[in-house]
């Protein structure tokens, strides 16, 4: 077995002594790939790994390497629900954290920070791959609703109700964070 391979392997299974001996044989298995781009920062990033990621971090593994279908390991951490990985990647200086990150990490703060601000909502994210966020909210374009799924998925409750209660005000009051929100 080749060593990319077998990190992708180790960091899967969460292996932290494994991959700690694998980065010290060869830190630049640290950006190894797999057929979908995903590095192993990625992969403890879904499993939300926080001691393997570090181990990545460390030997240099690319904090915005991107998969096949356009994801950091910030937006992978975010989609998966993964708060370790999301905080240690942040305090590492990972780009990218927006509102749907900060909804899909249950960030009830930044959240008000991000509607209280003004700013327009951002569309919502387009992937290659359906199969990353197949909602019928985000298809129909309801920037709230997929907010709203994005936290109820990882079982951010209060944020989702603030979303759920921006979304009624909207459709009370009219145009507001950025447009028509209504659907």
């Amino acid at each position: 077995m080749d060593g990319a391979t077998e990190i992708l392997q180790a960091v899967r299974a969460g292996d932290a002594p494994v991959v700690e001996r694998l980065l010290n044989d060869d830190p630049r298995l640290a950006r190894a790939t797999d057929d979908h781009l995903k590095t192993p920062l990625h992969w403890a990033a879904e499993h939300d790994y926080h001691d393997v990621a570090e181990l990545l971090l460390d030997a240099g593994a690319d904090l915005e390497a991107t998969t096949s279908w356009g994801a950091t390991p910030l937006d992978w951490a975010a989609t998966m629900g993964s708060t370790k990985v999301a905080d240690l990647l942040l305090a590492r200086g990972a780009k990218g954290m927006n509102l749907v990150a900060a909804a899909s990490l249950g960030k009830l703060g930044l959240v008000r920070e991000f509607l209280d601000s003004g700013a327009p909502l951002a569309p919502a994210p387009k992937e290659p791959d359906d199969h990353w966020v197949a909602d019928s909210a985000r298809m129909k374009g309801d920037m709230i609703s997929h907010l709203s799924y994005c936290a109820c998925r990882n079982g951010h409750t209060a944020v989702a109700a603030l979303l759920l209660e921006c979304k009624r005000r909207l459709r009370l009051d009219g145009p507001a964070l950025g447009g028509d929100q209504r659907s």
